[in-house]
C-alpha cells in the first residue's frame, strides 16, 4: 500500500518512485525483513515504474512482486 499510494499518488514534483520504494523498505526493515545482500536493483526500478503508470494497481500483486525482490 505504501509503496502504491506514494508512487500512483504523485504527492511529490519529483522523486515519487524512489520515495515509495524506499518507505516501503523502511516498513518492510522495521517489521524484520532486511534487503538482501543481492538486491536486484533494475527489477525494483521496473516494478516502481509499472506500478507509477499504473500497469500494476494490484496491492496484492505489488507485495507478490516485492516478496520476490526480497528473496535472497
Amino acid at each position: 500500500m505504501l509503496l502504491r499510494g506514494i508512487t500512483q499518488g504523485h504527492p511529490f514534483e519529483d522523486g515519487n518512485k524512489r520515495t515509495g520504494f524506499l518507505l516501503a523498505e523502511f516498513y518492510l526493515r522495521r517489521v524484520g525483513i532486511a534487503l538482501p545482500d543481492a538486491f536486484p536493483v533494475d527489477a525494483a526500478e521496473e516494478l516502481c515504474v509499472r506500478v507509477s503508470s499504473g500497469q500494476v494497481r494490484d496491492v496484492e500483486q505489488i507485495a507478490n512482486e516485492l516478496e520476490r525482490l526480497w528473496q535472497p
